[in-house]
């Protein structure tokens, strides 16, 4: 019989745990009593508490191991206040950070101080998607995470809206307000929307073009803009970089800048002017066109890549030795595969052709959403813009930023709003506003919590087959601070000394710090990561889950201690149970383990790393593996970066474990731990950001009669931050970094071409070849009335030019200058791991997927049984019969699922309901716990560091995961 039947009905919601007084780790409450009434201060106890390692090691160490005790609310917002104002004064504003949405009050507080604010992109306006006429909901579940929005869906429906949702797990309750409902398996959906656009394409720009649609494009894209071709070898070419007016010979102050295009009046190359020129979009038909071959990457179901053939129009501008160009548009057309009479190349010749990349029938291969739903899908949402001058949306959700390929996705389906005339929701610049420190959360774990230090691969390892090996000899790592010293991306900390110290130097601050990069004694500060002053302090969190992507290393560089509810030095926490194994016959509880001791148990290669019976201790190399020595103490390392450790003498080259040594960063032996010195969790739902917090600071969520809301709480906190930095910060100024804009009429950075001054490519000049610097002004002491005063209103959506060709060094690359579909991450395949288990057991690759942890307590539902069912099944992992066929189990047999985040070992619970390839599985109790999914996957993907020339960040870890039976016996 069945351990979990499919059918079998969920539990009723459980009530509501949260917390109803503010909760303080009761090590740290202690200490700072002590130093309160000693040093009759807030600021000073908590400096005083931090100024001791001893003291500050011990509250560090009982993080995750219970010891939560009561406080008084003041008590509460007191220490916290203080720690904010120490952390500014001692280290800076970068070096607090909080996770919120953006526009959330924690992300107002946090820009009015200058902290960096953890958002990988804005959320849509309501009114964005509630007023359109045809509604996409794509890999979310508005009712759930968007309870407060949901009632405008409602209305909407009832004025005549369309709503489409697409997900894999579109059983959701998010799907009940649905007309229609695809289930693309989980991380293809990008094939979807490219099938999509190619629909688009097809019927309303070639078959027929729609006056909208083109003037649009015209106007608002860069569809008309010229590309240069590169010549290949045998005729062939690929899609190189935009033709600038610089390039045509002209001259001015942005001249190498500029893009230009066909002018139909002139027929020459010029400078869009609006009103004044009128773009070509297309060189197919003229006369002065011809056919030519272009390859384009493309990548398979089993991310292997490879090649198309697809003809462009061309023409060559300057006579015969003049640059040879097409368009945009032109590219694009071949890039989704919509063919036109007499080009060259391998074309489909219909909709059901389902062996040429970018058909309906194609997507049916990748997605299983039939071929013929696809096409009307798209053609009824490019008909409704039509009629309705663009009145069509795409609400995005978290599904659609969990794979590994997200930014794909989200160009993809940008790509269907373009080519529709649909705003994307995005805010338009505000001319003299401050700059604002924000930053991709992704990015933030990748880097402070030590992930870098266990690559095994090279940036490379991503490569399209036309690249040029722009990425040849860097490691992710490596990628991360090139971008940040060079503009490309905001990372934060982003100097080695306290901003406010550099914004207060007396003259030109800006100047003074470009001097100091140049000389050596200022430091980028990802480029060390791990030294102390370097280090984030303050952390603050409104999400259950934030922390669940982390893993064990991660908690322990970022925490100083182990997971949640595993104490370190084996100590047993005494208010976390800890369930013991079940008895004979029954389904164990085991929950999701990883790190040293499953592999230990099962003898478990390191997934990402060489195969070895043991694992080197956090940050170590693996045996056989030597370092060079440290510098001596006062002189930067010969063998490190361009600018050394700033006479710390402790760094040496980093080495990864397959011996790859990223060029630009150091490397601390050991490995540090507890970088934070305060960990604050908002909400108090029980999760791993309650367990691991410091402090706990419950809100009601807008619930009336339930204690403080979330803008309450944030009041209270900038009135006190504001009282305590009378006697201690003041008025400062901050020296600001923001990464570079692009696309906007200002532009004076040079195009996608990457200059690393650091290494004698270029001069480090601000807002061209490196950050924009900017001095701000913080009165500290009036931060509590800033932020009770008004907010300032939403900046209205904008179209504004928005790009289809990403003009990228890296972006060309790995083959994603356009839209390109490409499949979920398979780290055995990418990094050549086996395809057996240590056993020689068979393994099935599959992507795994999670129910909302909290389903219990969100839903509104509770007839829906199939999501409560799953969730209900704990230590089960469900899976197709297909699936448990390849690897030999049965109902109820133990399996385990091996991912680069960990090990679940698991009962099987075959099901006829779950699709092939796919697996479903309860998340740890407590999202962060070992075996839950991983923060930045195993790898770095560059292009999600692009920021603002385009880039959209990627997914926060590989989808990919492989199943097979234990290679052992579970005792």
């Amino acid at each position: 019989m069945s351990p979990a039947p499919s059918e079998a009905p969920g539990p009723a919601p459980p009530p509501d745990g949260r917390l109803r007084d503010p909760q303080v780790r009761g090590v740290l409450l202690e200490q700072y009593r002590e130093a309160r009434r000693r040093l009759r201060d807030p600021v000073l106890a908590w400096a005083d508490v931090q100024g001791d390692p001893e003291r500050r090691r011990r509250y560090q160490r009982a993080r995750g191991t219970g010891g939560l005790v009561r406080a008084e609310w003041d008590e509460a917002v007191e220490l916290v206040a203080a720690a904010y104002v120490h952390t500014l004064g001692a280290y800076g504003p970068d070096r607090i950070a909080g996770l919120f949405p953006a526009d959330a009050p924690g992300a107002r507080l946090h820009t009015l101080i200058g902290a960096p604010v953890l958002v990988s992109e804005a959320p849509a306006r309501g009114d964005d998607w509630a007023d359109a006429a045809y509604l996409l909901v794509w890999g979310g579940d508005l009712p759930v995470t968007r309870s407060g929005d949901a009632w405008r869906l409602a209305r909407a429906r009832y004025r005549g809206q369309k709503v489409v949702a697409v997900g894999p797990g579109a059983r959701a309750g998010g799907t009940r307000p649905a007309d229609e409902v695809l289930h693309p398996h989980s991380g293809t959906d990008g094939a979807l929307a490219l099938a999509m656009g190619h629909v688009v394409l097809k019927e309303f720009f070639v078959d027929r073009e729609s006056a909208f649609f083109a003037e649009h494009a015209r106007r608002s894209t860069d569809l008309p803009f010229l590309v240069r071709l590169e010549e290949r070898g045998e005729g062939t070419y690929a899609p190189g970089t935009f033709l600038r007016a610089a390039d045509l010979g002209r001259r001015g102050e942005h001249a190498a800048c500029r893009a230009v295009v066909l002018d139909e009046a002139t027929g020459r190359a010029a400078v869009p002017e609006p009103g004044v020129t009128v773009p070509v979009l297309s060189l197919y038909g003229r006369e002065v066109s011809a056919g030519a071959e272009v390859l384009l990457p493309h990548f398979d179901a089993a991310g292997r890549a490879g090649v198309v053939r697809r003809g462009v129009p061309v023409t060559r501008l300057g006579g015969a030795s003049g640059p040879l160009v097409t368009t945009v548009f032109d590219l694009l057309l071949a890039r989704y595969g919509v063919v036109r009479p007499e080009l060259p190349g391998r074309w489909p010749q219909s909709y059901a052709d389902a062996d040429t990349p970018g058909t309906p029938a194609w997507q049916e291969t990748q997605t299983s959403v039939p071929a013929a739903t696809c096409a009307r899908i798209a053609r009824e949402f490019a008909r409704t813009a039509e009629r309705s001058g663009g009145r069509c949306a795409i609400l995005t959700g978290d599904g659609t930023r969990r794979p590994f390929h997200a930014d794909t996705l989200h160009r993809a389906l940008l790509a269907l709003l373009a080519l529709t005339g649909c705003p994307d929701g995005s805010p338009a610049p505000t001319a003299g506003s401050l700059p604002v420190r924000r930053t991709d959360p992704a990015a933030y774990w990748y880097l402070h919590t030590g992930r870098w230090r266990h690559e095994s691969s090279p940036a490379d390892v991503l490569a399209s087959p036309l690249g040029r090996g722009r990425l040849a000899g860097l490691t992710g790592v490596d990628c991360l601070a090139l971008a940040a010293r060079t503009g490309w991306a905001p990372v934060y900390p982003a100097f080695d000394r306290n901003p406010l110290d550099l914004g207060g130097t007396f003259g030109d601050a800006v100047a003074r710090a470009v001097a100091d990069l140049r000389a050596g004694t200022l430091g980028i500060a990802c480029e060390n990561p791990d030294a102390p002053e370097n280090w984030p302090r303050l952390l603050t969190l409104d999400s259950a889950e934030a922390l669940g992507p982390i893993g064990e290393d991660g908690l322990r560089s970022l925490l100083g201690t182990a997971s949640p509810g595993q104490a370190p030095d084996g100590i047993r926490p005494h208010d976390v149970p800890r369930r013991e194994p079940a008895s004979e016959g029954k389904p164990e509880a085991i929950t999701p383990v990883g790190g040293d001791r499953i592999r230990d148990l099962l003898g478990i290669r390191d997934l990402l790393g060489p195969a070895s019976p043991t694992r080197p201790p956090h940050g170590a190399p693996p045996r056989g593996v030597t370092r060079r020595a440290p510098g001596r103490q006062g002189k930067p390392e010969a063998a490190g970066p361009v600018g050394g450790d700033g006479g710390r003498g402790t760094a040496a080259p980093a080495r990864a474990p397959d011996g790859i040594r990223p060029r630009d960063v150091i490397w601390h032996e050991p490995a540090p731990e507890g970088k934070l010195d305060l960990l604050l969790s908002l909400g108090g739902a029980e999760s791993a950001a309650t367990c691991l917090a410091d402090v706990v600071l419950p809100i009601a969520g807008g619930r009336p009669g339930r204690g403080r809301t979330e803008f309450d709480t944030f009041t209270a906190l900038a009135e006190r931050i504001g009282a305590l930095a009378a006697g201690h910060l003041g008025v400062r100024e901050d020296l600001v970094a923001t990464p570079l804009p692009h696309g906007d009429p200002g532009t004076t950075a040079p195009p996608g071409t990457v200059l690393d001054w650091r290494h004698g490519a270029c001069t480090p000049v601000p807002g061209r070849t490196m950050p924009q610097l900017t001095v701000v002004v913080r009165d500290y002491t009036a931060v509590g009335t800033a932020f009770a005063a008004p907010a300032p209103e939403s900046e209205p959506s904008r179209i504004g030019l928005r790009h289809l060709f990403l003009d990228h060094d890296w972006a060309h690359e790995l083959g994603e200058a356009l839209p390109v579909y490409r499949p979920p991450l398979d780290v055995h395949g990418l990094l050549g791991t086996a395809r057996s288990g240590p056993g020689g057991q068979p393994e099935v690759p599959v992507r795994r997927l999670t129910p909302h942890e909290l389903w219990s307590v969100h839903s509104a539902h509770p007839d829906d049984l199939f999501l409560p069912a799953l969730v209900s099944g704990d230590g089960y992992l469900w899976l197709s019969p297909e699936d448990a066929e390849a690897i030999g189990v049965a109902d109820g047999d133990l399996v385990e699922a091996v991912g680069p985040d960990g090990v679940t070992v698991a009962r099987a619970a075959v099901s006829s309901r779950m699709p092939a390839g796919t697996v479903y599985t309860r998340r740890a109790p407590h999202a962060g716990a070992p075996g839950s999914r991983a923060a930045a996957g195993p790898l770095l993907k560059p292009t999600r560091l692009l920021a603002g020339h385009g880039g959209l960040a990627g997914g926060t870890g590989d989808e990919v995961t492989v199943v097979r039976r234990p290679g052992r016996e579970v005792e």
